[in-house]
């Protein structure tokens, strides 16, 4: 993530790596404090489902909408 945070186009690139690849990776600051809560927050944003969390990066499935 940014040192701007999680802004409108971080959403929307992730959204948009979801849809090429179906499985993302995404690096967390340092500043993040509680990850694994971070992470699933920005899952619940795209619609994607959390993998796992790793030290400062966590990994997303796009979800099936079949």
């Amino acid at each position: 993530m940014g040192k701007n945070g999680v802004t409108d186009g971080v959403i929307n690139e992730i959204k948009r790596r979801l849809k090429e690849h179906k499985v993302v990776k995404v690096k967390i600051g340092i500043e993040v404090e509680d990850r694994k809560k971070f992470a699933e927050e920005i899952a619940n944003k795209v619609g994607a489902k959390l993998i796992e969390v790793r030290g400062f990066t966590f990994i997303l499935v796009k979800v099936d909408k079949s």
